[in-house]
C-alpha cells in the first residue's frame, strides 16, 4: 500500500467539491487499496504543512494557484508528479517552471501534443477521464432531449444558437450548471454537444461516455488515439478555430481563447451545414444513434479515474515512463 498526497485547491463552489479532480483521484486510488490525503488552499489542513517525505507519491494537480504551492525541491523520498490539465489555455511554459523549480520526476500531460514539447523529456500522456462512482449510465429511453449542452459558453455560442434553430425543443441548453445538477443535465441528452477550446480533449468528452450519451465534438486526432470512432461511438464535426481573434487577443494581453461569434460564424459557414445534415440524419434514425450510445458505454470502461490511477501505479512499480496506450483498452 502506498501513501499518496494530492495537492490541489479546494473547489470554490460547495456543490462541486466532490467533483474536484483531487477528490475523484482520491476515490480511485482508495478503491485500489492505497492511502490518500488531500492538501491545498481552502482545505481545513492548509495551514499545517504535511510531512512531505512521509509519502511515497506526491501529485501536484493545481493548475492555477502557483503562488501558494509549497517548495518541494528538497523533498526527495516520494516520487513527485505534476499533472498539467490546462496547458492548452496557459501554455506549457508556466508548468515547466513549476516542474523545474520543484524538481518533479514526471510531468503528466492531459493534452498529447505537449508531451514532445517537454524540454526535460519527462512527460507522459495522461488524458482526462471521468469518475464512475458519481457519473452513472442513464436509461436511453428516459433521455428527454435529442441534443443538449451543459457548460460554459466560451467559443460555443454560434453553435448553440444554431442547435436551437435546428432542433427547437429537442435541444436543451444548461449554462454554468455544476455538481449533481450537471450530471442530471447531461443524463437527459441523447447527444451531448461539445466544442473544445483548443487542441485539448476536455473532461466533458469522457463524462458523456459515463452517462451513456453520445458525444458530438470537433475533430481532433487525439480522439482516435483514445478509442473514439466517428459514426461508431461518437459524432465528429469539422471546426475551424478563430486564429485571427486569438492573435489579436494575445497581442493585447487578453486570454487567448476568447473568440468573436462573428468571425467563428463566418469561417465555419460550410461546417455548420455539414453538422446540421449529420445531426438531422440521426434525428430521423435514433435507433442508429442508440447503437452509438451502446458503443460509447463500452469505450467508457477504459477512461475512468480508476484506470488512470492504475497507470500511475504502473509507473511507480516499473520505474519507467509509461503514458496512456489505447491498445490496452482494446485488449480488455
Amino acid at each position: 500500500m502506498l501513501k499518496i498526497l494530492l495537492i490541489q485547491e479546494k473547489s470554490r463552489h460547495a456543490i462541486n467539491i466532490e467533483f474536484r479532480e483531487c477528490c475523484c483521484l482520491k476515490r480511485a486510488f482508495e478503491s485500489l487499496g492505497q492511502k490518500v490525503d488531500i492538501w491545498g488552499l481552502g482545505w481545513d489542513n492548509f495551514y499545517s504543512l504535511p510531512d512531505f517525505n512521509s509519502y511515497d507519491l506526491i501529485i501536484n494537480m493545481e493548475n492555477y494557484g502557483d503562488r501558494w504551492l509549497p517548495d518541494v525541491s528538497k523533498i526527495h523520498e516520494p516520487v513527485k508528479m505534476l499533472w498539467t490539465i490546462d496547458s492548452h489555455t496557459r501554455g506549457l511554459g508556466p508548468y515547466i517552471k513549476i516542474f523545474n523549480r520543484g524538481k518533479y520526476d514526471i510531468l503528466l500531460q492531459s493534452t498529447k501534443d505537449f508531451v514532445t514539447l517537454d524540454p526535460n523529456k519527462k512527460s507522459i500522456w495522461f488524458p482526462n477521464c471521468y469518475d464512475d462512482s458519481i457519473f452513472r449510465y442513464a436509461d436511453w429511453n428516459k433521455k428527454q432531449f435529442f441534443i443538449g449542452f451543459c457548460g460554459s459558453l466560451q467559443n460555443r455560442r454560434p453553435y448553440l444558437k444554431r442547435l436551437q434553430e435546428w432542433f427547437g425543443n429537442a435541444f436543451k441548453e444548461n449554462i454554468w450548471i455544476l455538481g449533481p445538477d450537471m450530471i442530471s443535465a447531461i443524463q437527459s441528452y441523447k447527444i451531448n454537444f461539445n466544442l473544445n477550446v483548443a487542441n485539448d480533449i476536455n473532461f466533458r468528452s469522457f463524462e458523456t461516455l459515463g452517462v451513456g450519451s453520445v458525444l458530438c465534438t470537433n475533430e481532433n486526432p487525439q480522439y482516435a488515439d483514445l478509442g473514439f470512432q466517428d459514426g461508431v461511438n461518437c459524432i465528429h464535426f469539422r471546426h475551424s478555430f478563430d486564429k485571427y481573434t486569438r492573435t489579436v487577443n494575445e497581442t493585447l494581453g487578453f486570454r487567448p481563447r476568447i473568440s468573436t461569434d462573428l468571425v467563428t460564424s463566418v469561417i465555419n459557414h460550410s461546417n455548420f451545414k455539414k453538422l446540421h445534415n449529420r445531426l438531422s440524419y440521426y434525428y430521423t434514425r435514433q435507433d442508429e444513434l442508440e447503437m452509438l450510445a451502446q458503443n460509447s458505454i463500452a469505450l467508457s470502461k477504459g477512461h475512468t479515474y480508476k484506470e488512470r490511477a492504475k497507470l500511475l501505479l504502473k509507473n511507480i512499480e516499473t520505474g519507467k515512463l509509461q503514458g496512456f496506450d489505447a491498445s490496452i483498452i482494446e485488449k480488455k
